[in-house]
């Protein structure tokens, strides 16, 4: 008798469908966070590269030169400064469409 009782268990928890839908919806959630997970991961690595690519290519381009021009003039035995001037070169200009310091974010399917 407590065979069959064992048994009519089985089948009754075979039939049930009570909790499935629960179970399928933390699977979805599960699912969809994942998936979000993937895709706001790899943009902000590939922003992170980016910022730090940038930053490599201002370090590189750190050009410290200038120049001061003045010309003296001796008056009554002193020396005066009559004229000054300074120089700073302006940074060179960006290249358009090029990523900094030649970084490939997306590189191209290659043939394997």
């Amino acid at each position: 008798m407590r065979q069959w009782s064992i048994l009519r268990r089985a089948a009754a928890l075979r039939r049930d469908e009570q909790g499935t839908v629960d179970a399928m919806t933390y699977i979805l959630i599960v699912t969809l966070v994942g998936i979000g997970m993937i895709c706001g991961l790899t943009t902000i690595r590939d922003q992170v590269t980016q910022a730090f690519g940038d930053t490599a290519d201002a370090l590189a381009t750190v050009n410290q030169t200038y120049t001061v021009t003045m010309t003296f003039a001796t008056i009554g035995g002193g020396t005066v400064v009559q004229t000054f001037g300074y120089v700073d070169p302006p940074p060179p200009p960006p290249v358009p469409g090029q990523a900094p310091q030649g970084m490939l974010i997306c590189a191209p399917a290659t043939s394997e």
